[in-house]
C-alpha cells in the first residue's frame, strides 16, 4: 500500500511567531528557521510506533539553545504556542544543520531560546520608579484635598480644571505603581495598557 506524506513550509516570524514554550513559561526566542509541516492524510498524526527524523538549518545564536518544538494548535488559550512535547534534538548532524526526532507528524520549527529567567526591571531602577511615582501621587492627593476642602479655592473655574488634570495624572500614576508591583502576565499588562491608553 501506498501512504502520501504531505510536507509544507512557513515562514515561522510571521505564522507562528510566539515566546510561549511548553504552554507555560515565556522565553527569549530567535527564529532562524522556517516551519516544516508534515502529515498524513487531513489531520495530524499523534503516537507514532517509531519516531520520524527531521532535518531543519538554522543559524545558530551565541548564548541560546537550539530547541526542537511544534506548533501546538491547543496551546496559550487556543492561540496556538510552541511545545516541546513527543519532540526532542537528537544530534547536530553539522555547523547549522540540526536532527529532531518526534513521535508525531504535526508543524516543526528549530527554536534558538534563552533559556532562564526573562529579563526584568533592575531592583534599583524599580526602586527609584516606585519612589518617585508614590511622592508624586501624594502630593496630586494632597493637592487635591486642599482645593476640595477650601471653599473659594473649589469655587475657582481654573481650579476645577486643575481638580481634573490632578485626578487623571493621579490615575495614570497608580496604574503605572500596579504594572511596577503586580507579577508580570499577560492579562495583568493588557489591562493595565488598556487603562493607560484609556485615560491617557
Amino acid at each position: 500500500a501506498t501512504i502520501a506524506v504531505q510536507f509544507s513550509t512557513y515562514p515561522v516570524s510571521s505564522m507562528f511567531k510566539s515566546n510561549i514554550l511548553d504552554n507555560f513559561a515565556r522565553h527569549d526566542i530567535v527564529f532562524t528557521s522556517p516551519a516544516i509541516g508534515s502529515r498524513l492524510g487531513s489531520s495530524p498524526t499523534y503516537n507514532l510506533t517509531h519516531p520520524v527524523s527531521i532535518v531543519l538549518s538554522a543559524q545558530e545564536v551565541a548564548g541560546y539553545t537550539p530547541t526542537c518544538a511544534f506548533w501546538d494548535l491547543k496551546g496559550d488559550g487556543g492561540r496556538g504556542s510552541w511545545s516541546t512535547e513527543g519532540c526532542w534534538l537528537a544530534n547536530s548532524t553539522a555547523k547549522g544543520r540540526y536532527m529532531c526526532k518526534s513521535n508525531h507528524l504535526t508543524t516543526f520549527a528549530l527554536l534558538m531560546v534563552l533559556r532562564g529567567d526573562p529579563p526584568t526591571i533592575s531592583h534599583t531602577i524599580k526602586l527609584i520608579s516606585l519612589t518617585s511615582l508614590s511622592i508624586s501621587s501624594f502630593c496630586l492627593i494632597l493637592t487635591l484635598a486642599i482645593i476640595l476642602n477650601v471653599e473659594e479655592l473649589r469655587n475657582d473655574e481654573g481650579n476645577k480644571l486643575l481638580c481634573h488634570f490632578c485626578a487623571l495624572l493621579l490615575t495614570v500614576q497608580v496604574i503605572s505603581i500596579a504594572m511596577l508591583t503586580v507579577k508580570p502576565g499577560v492579562d495583568v499588562c493588557a489591562v493595565c495598557s488598556m487603562l493607560l491608553y484609556y485615560f491617557t
